[in-house]
C-alpha cells in the first residue's frame, strides 16, 4: 500500500485505528523518526512490529509531535486504562505541513475519542503568500452613505473635482480604460470587506446577534471539553447550552420580525407602478436569504407531455430536443423572400442612445449577476447613474462606443 505512495505533488495522509501500541521517542532514542516525544508511553508487540514498517518507509505519526492535555484515543472497559490506538500517518518529510494533531475535544458516537488535524496542503510552503483577507462585497452599495463614498472616490481616482457642491464635473474626453481602473480601484477602496456576507435582517440586529453567537459557541465548547463518550451529559453545561441555544432562537426570530416590520410599509406608500413594487417585494427577499439562493430544479415535459421523474430523464428530454431542433431538413425557396414585405429603413436606430435610453437600460438590468471580462457588475454603474455628477461618466461612455 505505502509502495510508490505519492507523487511529487501530493500528500500521503493515513487515517488509521491501528489496534497497537507505538509508544513514544524517548530523550535518549534521537534516531527514532516515526514518533514524537508525547502520546501514551506504552508499547506492546504488535507496536513494535508497526514501527518497523513505518520506519523502514519513512512514516510517522503526527500526533506523537504535539503536546496535549491527553493522547488516550480508546480506554479498557475493564481497567479503564488509556492507549493510544488511532493515529495520522504522515511521511516524514512532510510532517512541517502539519501545524497541529492530537484528540479532539468534539463528541461523537464511539468507544474512540476522535483525532483532528491541521494540515497544509499548498505544493510549495516556502513559496506559500499570504491569502487575501478581504473581498468586495458590491451588497454595501444599498447603504446610501457606502453608495455616495463609492461615487466620490471613482471621481477621485479620475481626478474629477466639481468647482463648487452641484456643480456637474466635466469629464470630455475619459476613455473607457480610464473609467473602469478609476471603478476597480474605488471598489477596492470602499467596498472591501473580510466579514462573511450576511442577509439584511442579520445586518440590522448584527451587533445582539454576534453577542448571543459568541455566547452559545462559548456554551458548546464548555459542554464539549466535559462531555466524555459513553458517559452522561454534563448537567450545568448542558443546561446552558440549551439556554444560549434558546436565547439565539429567539434573538434571530426578533432580528427578523424587525427588518420585516421596517421593510413592509414601503409597499403601501405612493401611488407605485408594478415595477416598484416587485422591487421593494424583491429586496426583501434578498433580506431574508441574501446570503444563499435555492437552488431550484426545472423539471421538462417528455414528448408525451409526463413531467420527467428525474434528472437522468431530465436530461435525456432536453437532448432529445434540442437534437430535433438543430436538425430539422427544410428547402429553402429563394423566391419566397422576394414575397417578404419590407419595412421602412429606420436610420434614426444609428442614432447614439439618448441618457434617457441609458437610464432605462441601466435600470433594466438585473442585479447580483456575473460580470463579463470588465470584471465589472452592473450595480457599479447603476449606481453612478444615480447622480448627476456621475451619471455623465457612464454616457459618455457608451456614446463613444456606439
Amino acid at each position: 500500500m505505502m509502495h510508490g505512495y505519492s507523487e511529487s505533488n501530493e500528500v500521503l495522509l493515513i487515517c488509521i485505528d491501528t489496534n497497537t501500541s507505538m509508544g513514544v521517542r524517548s530523550q535518549a532514542d534521537r534516531n527514532n523518526q516515526v514518533l514524537g516525544p508525547f502520546g501514551v508511553n506504552y508499547v506492546n508487540d504488535a507496536g513494535r512490529a508497526l514501527f518497523d514498517l513505518l520506519d523502514s518507509k519513512g512514516i510517522c505519526s503526527a500526533a506523537t509531535f504535539f503536546e496535549k492535555p491527553a493522547y488516550a484515543t480508546w480506554r479498557n472497559p475493564r481497567s479503564k486504562k488509556g492507549h493510544q490506538l488511532d493515529h495520522f500517518l504522515i511521511p516524514r518529510k512532510d510532517l512541517s505541513r502539519v501545524s497541529d494533531a492530537g484528540v479532539s475535544k468534539l463528541t461523537v458516537e464511539s468507544d474512540h475519542d476522535p483525532l483532528q488535524i491541521k494540515l497544509r496542503i499548498a505544493r510549495n510552503l516556502s513559496s506559500q503568500t499570504a491569502t487575501k483577507a478581504s473581498f468586495v462585497n458590491r451588497g454595501l452599495l444599498r447603504d446610501p452613505i457606502i453608495a455616495d463614498n463609492f461615487r466620490k472616490t471613482v471621481l477621485k481616482h479620475l481626478g474629477d473635482t466639481p468647482v463648487s457642491q452641484g456643480d456637474i464635473p466635466v469629464s470630455q474626453g475619459i476613455k473607457y480604460p480610464a473609467l473602469r481602473d478609476a471603478v476597480h480601484a474605488s471598489a477596492r477602496e470602499v467596498l472591501s470587506s473580510s466579514a462573511r456576507k450576511r442577509p439584511g435582517w442579520f445586518n440590522a440586529s448584527q451587533q445582539q446577534l454576534m453577542a448571543d453567537i459568541a455566547a452559545r459557541n462559548k456554551a458548546r465548547l464548555e459542554f464539549n471539553r466535559k462531555c466524555r463518550p459513553g458517559e452522561p451529559k454534563p448537567h450545568p453545561e448542558y443546561e446552558i447550552l440549551q439556554m444560549s441555544r434558546k436565547k439565539l432562537k429567539l434573538t434571530v426570530a426578533a432580528a427578523k420580525n424587525s427588518w420585516m416590520a421596517d421593510k413592509i410599509p414601503g409597499l403601501g406608500q405612493g401611488n407605485k407602478n408594478p415595477k416598484a413594487y416587485w422591487d421593494c417585494v424583491n429586496n426583501i427577499k434578498h433580506g431574508l436569504n441574501g446570503h444563499s439562493k435555492p437552488v431550484s430544479e426545472q423539471r421538462f415535459r417528455d414528448k408525451n407531455g409526463v413531467i420527467c421523474s428525474d434528472p437522468v430523464e431530465n436530461a435525456q428530454t432536453v437532448k432529445d430536443h434540442f437534437q430535433k431542433v438543430y436538425n430539422i431538413e427544410s428547402d429553402l425557396d429563394p423566391a419566397a423572400l422576394s414575397k417578404i414585405r419590407q419595412r421602412p429603413i429606420r436610420l434614426e436606430l444609428d442614432d447614439p442612445p439618448t441618457l434617457d435610453e441609458i437610464r432605462k437600460a441601466l435600470n433594466s438590468a438585473k442585479k447580483d449577476k456575473a460580470t463579463g471580462d470588465s470584471k465589472i457588475p452592473v450595480e457599479f454603474w447603476q449606481v453612478l447613474a444615480e447622480d448627476e455628477s456621475t451619471e455623465k461618466l457612464f454616457s459618455e461612455i457608451c456614446i463613444q462606443v456606439w
